[in-house]
């Protein structure tokens, strides 16, 4: 019979416990706490629970649909705080002098939902205007990425727009058209552009919005706003699945247009058919991402940030689709 090995090692207060109580504190709320923090409610609340179990005693009381601090968690939180940002100075302090800045890659996040001829651009025009330096990119969805902002594991992240977090700055890179993506017969595909008050009262199926989590609640919201309340969300943003889906229900769903490159060329398949969403205040806002105080510090991460400001604006990406299909990039 095999059993389980235990371990006689204690962790006691770990900072993730620290992070999450502080999240929870200045929300007071659970669901808003674990948006902040990147996770799902369920383990923001288990972190609280075995901080409260390590210090013996209660920090919030929780009622139906508010969550109040509690005497010992006023007492925790400003010592809370102070240790987080010790231990945060600290990490990027040992950065620091552990490796010679001006010399190492520059690391980049890249949504996953970036198109390819965005990031490409950025890290061509960081090598090339920083005497060819190495620049890393790393894939993956938004809610992975920026807490590695937040550490200092990354220096730039390319996500989407808006963010909602005060201490990274942010500056737009492309604007690029949404549109709506449905099976080749259904009635709205013989539309050759469509509006949002056009798909009102329809079921219109997204990713899931854990993956860029303030930028989705933008887009439900204004999507809610014009009439679109019949929404269905995916446990995943996973363009296989999406498409698998669209071919079942018969829904629609929103996407890229396939020519941007990226997962979104699934959609590129006669069984599909595309149209263009013509609401001015309705694109896909691609942005850069940094944290305005290790840039400070960090030449490369300062570095990097120069060249975005200062060359950046002449290759703004067109998000218009070219009579040859290709995406046009503007110089």
């Amino acid at each position: 019979m095999l059993r389980r090995a235990t371990c006689p090692y204690d962790p006691g207060v770990e900072i993730h416990h620290l992070r999450c109580f502080v999240a929870v504190a200045e929300e007071l709320h659970f669901g808003h706490a674990a948006e902040r923090v990147h996770l799902t409610p369920s383990p923001v609340s288990r972190a609280v629970r075995e901080l409260e179990h390590e210090l013996g005693g209660e920090l919030f009381v929780r009622h139906y649909h508010r969550v109040a601090i509690t005497p010992l968690g006023s007492a925790l939180l400003p010592r809370a705080r102070r240790a987080l940002s010790e231990i945060d100075l600290l990490k990027d302090e040992a950065r620091a002098m552990v490796r010679t800045t001006r010399a190492r890659p520059i690391r980049v996040g890249v949504s996953a939902l970036c198109p390819p001829d965005a990031f490409e651009a950025v890290a061509a025009l960081i090598g090339s205007t920083l005497g060819g330096r190495r620049v890393d990119v790393e894939v993956g969805a938004a809610s992975a990425l920026l807490p590695r902002l937040d550490s200092g594991e990354v220096d730039l992240a390319l996500v989407q727009l808006p963010l909602g977090r005060p201490q990274v700055s942010t500056m737009v890179l492309a604007a690029y058209d949404v549109w709506v993506v449905m099976r080749a017969d259904n009635p709205l595909a013989v539309h050759d552009t469509l509006s949002l008050a056009q798909l009102a009262g329809r079921t219109l199926t997204l990713g899931s919005p854990h993956v860029e989590p303030v930028a989705m609640a933008t887009m439900i919201a204004n999507l809610r706003a014009h009439g679109v309340r019949d929404l269905v969300e995916l446990p995943e943003f996973d363009h296989v699945k999406l498409s698998a889906h669209i071919r079942h229900s018969g829904g629609l769903a929103l996407t890229l247009h396939p020519n941007t490159g990226g997962s979104a060329r699934i959609f590129d398949d006669g069984a599909f058919r595309l149209v263009k969403l013509t609401d001015a205040g309705f694109k896909f806002s691609l942005g850069a991402a940094w944290r305005d105080d290790l840039a400070g510090r960090d030449r490369a991460v300062r570095d990097a940030v120069r060249v975005l400001k200062e060359k950046w604006r002449p290759l703004v990406l067109d998000a218009a689709i070219t009579s040859t299909g290709e995406l046009s990039v503007g110089t």
